[in-house]
Order: structure tokens, then sequence, then C-alpha cells
């Protein structure tokens, strides 16, 4: 009944799809698979000729005739373009505690300040504030007096 049923291994011939993409396409029903029988040995798989047929076609994809050209957008004069708000910079920095207050000048440094400020290692720093040899507050991160931070 089966007989010119091609192998699985001569469908991958014919077609040159992969054997895997092969077991997808039976998993999906789409292609119709039986398994010949071998004395002596495991069945072997065999592929509906019709489906090998269908997808021996080869797929054609249409290629437009000309390809669009892009075209760059027009350079703009220095002169045009808008120019940068500073006071709402200003107050987006101020937001985020990023002011304009030099590092000699500040009251209240975070670690990372007062480790450019004293020189120390962070490690140092976190070690005395954890032994409480230097004062600090957990405010979102450590905040250290300039007072208690030059009395060490």
């Amino acid at each position: 009944m089966f007989e010119d049923w091609p192998t699985l291994e001569e469908v991958v011939q014919r077609t040159g799809l992969s054997e895997r993409t092969l077991h997808r396409l039976i998993a999906k029903n789409k292609v119709r698979r039986e398994y010949r029988r071998l004395v002596g040995r495991k069945p072997v798989s065999i592929i509906d000729p019709e489906s090998v047929a269908a997808l021996a076609q080869p797929l054609l994809h249409p290629l437009p005739e000309t390809l669009p050209t892009v075209t760059p957008p027009p350079a703009i004069p220095p002169a045009a373009l808008p120019q940068p708000d500073l006071s709402a910079l200003s107050a987006l920095l101020a937001g985020l505690g990023i002011t304009g207050v030099p590092l000699d000048k500040k009251i209240y440094l975070t670690l990372s300040e007062a480790v450019q400020l004293s020189g120390l290692p962070r490690t140092h720093l976190r070690r005395c504030i954890a032994d409480g040899s230097l004062p600090a507050k957990k405010l979102g991160g450590w905040r250290i007096r300039r007072s208690d931070l030059e009395a060490l």
C-alpha cells in the first residue's frame, strides 16, 4: 500500500528541508506520515507523495521593481534650533539633589563626597559609622556632618 511513498531521508534530499522542519510539519498535521515495517529492523518513516510534491514547489516572493529611495531630512540651521530653558534645568538638578554649592562649602556630605573630601577609603568611613566614631544619618543614603568628618 505504501511502497511508492518516499522515506524521510529521501524527502530531505528532494526538498532541501531539514529533518527537524519535516518533524514539525508532521506534528502540525500538515504532512502525512506512515511507517514502513522492515523485518528485523525498526519501522521507517515514510511521507505522503502529495505532501512531498507540495513541499518541493519553490516559494517565490515578489520583489518590488524599484526600491524606494530615502531622502535625508533637511538640515536645520543652528540659529533655528530652540534654546534650552536653563531655569527648568536648574530646577531639575535641584530636585535631584545636585546643587551648585561647592564641596568645601557644604554642611552635610554624602558618603561619596566625604570620601572625596577626606581622601579616606569608603570602607574605612563605613566602619567608623558602624562603630559610632563618625556620627551619620541615613536619609536615603548616608549624610555626614562636615564638622564631624573634620573631627575624625
